[in-house]
C-alpha cells in the first residue's frame, strides 16, 4: 500500500528528465571519433593550443558498469535478494556525465594531446513494492586527465570520490544504519578499440583515503569489452551494442563482480554523438551501492541509456 507522503514514481521520472534537460552542452564523443575544439582556444609559437571547456572526452565510459557515466533508467527484477528488507522489484537510477575543463593539442591536430575533464555522477535504487522508497545512493566525482596513445588507445588517470548513502525512507522503515562507505582513490585506466567495432579495458583503483578502514580495503581492479555492430547503411543511425564488465575488490577478497548489457544504439539525429540505448541489463555480484557493499544479488531487467 502507498503510504501518505511517499515518493511516487511520477517525480522520479521527472527529476530524471529534468537532469538530461539540463545537461545539454556539448555530447561526449565515441572514443573513435575524435573530439572537436571550442571557443577560447589560444596558441603559442610552436605551434600548441589550450584550448578551454573543448566538447568531448578522450576516454568513453563504461557501457555495462553500474557506475559508467550517463544517464539511465532501469527496471529491475532482483533474484536472490541480499538487501534485508528489500524487493525484488526495483527501479534503477543513474546519472552523470563528464566536463572537459581544459586540452593542450597541436595547433592542426585537436584530437591529440591531452586534457582535464570533471567527472559526477549518481546511482541508486528505489523499491517499486515499498512506495518507491530510496534504498541507496551513491555519489560520485573525480577529476581526471584523459589523453589519446597512437590511433587506437587511451589512457585516463586522476582522483576519484565515492560517498554512498542509506536511503531516508529506507533507513526509517527498516532501522538500517550507514556504515560511513566512503572511499577516495587514484585511478589509472587504458582501453582500446580493436578494429572498428570492438573495445577493450582494464582499469585499477587505490583508495588512499577511506571512511570506515575496518571493512574497507584499497584495492579494485576493473575490465570489461564492448562490441557495437556496424550500420545497415553508411547512414544508418542504429546499430547494436553488446557489453561486458567485471570489477573485483581487496574488500570483497577479490571476489567477481560481473555485469551485462545489450541492445538497440540510436545516435541522435542533427550530431551523431548523442546516443540513446535500449536493451537489457543483468548483473551477479555485489549491490552496486558502497553501503551494501557485503551483499551479493543477482537481478535481470530492461533499460534506457543516454550517453552524452
Amino acid at each position: 500500500m502507498v503510504t501518505e507522503g511517499a515518493p511516487r514514481p511520477a517525480p522520479l521520472v521527472a527529476l530524471f528528465l529534468a537532469a538530461v534537460v539540463a545537461a545539454g552542452g556539448a555530447p561526449l564523443q565515441a572514443q573513435d571519433a575524435p573530439p572537436k575544439t571550442g571557443p577560447g582556444a589560444a596558441g603559442d609559437e610552436q605551434g600548441r593550443k589550450v584550448t578551454l571547456f573543448p566538447s568531448g572526452t578522450f576516454y568513453a565510459p563504461y557501457a555495462a558498469s553500474p557506475h559508467g557515466l550517463g544517464f539511465a533508467m532501469q527496471l529491475l527484477t532482483v533474484r536472490d535478494i541480499g538487501v534485508a528488507d528489500s524487493s525484488s522489484q526495483r527501479m534503477g537510477l543513474k546519472m552523470g556525465g563528464s566536463l572537459a575543463l581544459v586540452r593542450f593539442h597541436p595547433r592542426e591536430r585537436p584530437e591529440r594531446g591531452w586534457q582535464l575533464e570533471f567527472e559526477a555522477g549518481f546511482y541508486g535504487q528505489f523499491d517499486r513494492q515499498h512506495s518507491y522508497d530510496n534504498i541507496g545512493w551513491d555519489g560520485i566525482y573525480g577529476l581526471v586527465a584523459t589523453a589519446p596513445v597512437g590511433e587506437r588507445t587511451a589512457v585516463k588517470v586522476g582522483i576519484h570520490h565515492i560517498s554512498s548513502h542509506v536511503g531516508d525512507e529506507f533507513a526509517e522503515r527498516t532501522g538500517r544504519r550507514r556504515i560511513a562507505y566512503t572511499r577516495e582513490e587514484l585511478v589509472a585506466a587504458v582501453s582500446r578499440t580493436l578494429g572498428a567495432r570492438w573495445r577493450a579495458y582494464v582499469e585499477a583503483g587505490w583508495a588512499y583515503d577511506r571512511r570506515n578502514p575496518e571493512l574497507q580495503r584499497p584495492g579494485r581492479v576493473e575490465a570489461g569489452a564492448e562490441l557495437t555492430t556496424r550500420g545497415r547503411s553508411p547512414g544508418s543511425r542504429m546499430r547494436w551494442f553488446a557489453a561486458a564488465d567485471v570489477e573485483a575488490m581487496e574488500e570483497r577478497d577479490w571476489q567477481l563482480d560481473a555485469s551485462l548489457a545489450a541492445g538497440a544504439l540510436v545516435r541522435a539525429a542533427g550530431d551523431g554523438d548523442r546516443r540513446w540505448r535500449l536493451g537489457l541489463v543483468w548483473r551477479d555480484g555485489r549491490v552496486p551501492i558502497g553501503e551494501f557493499f557485503r551483499d551479493d544479488e543477482s537481478y535481470v531487467g530492461v533499460s534506457v541509456w543516454l550517453d552524452i
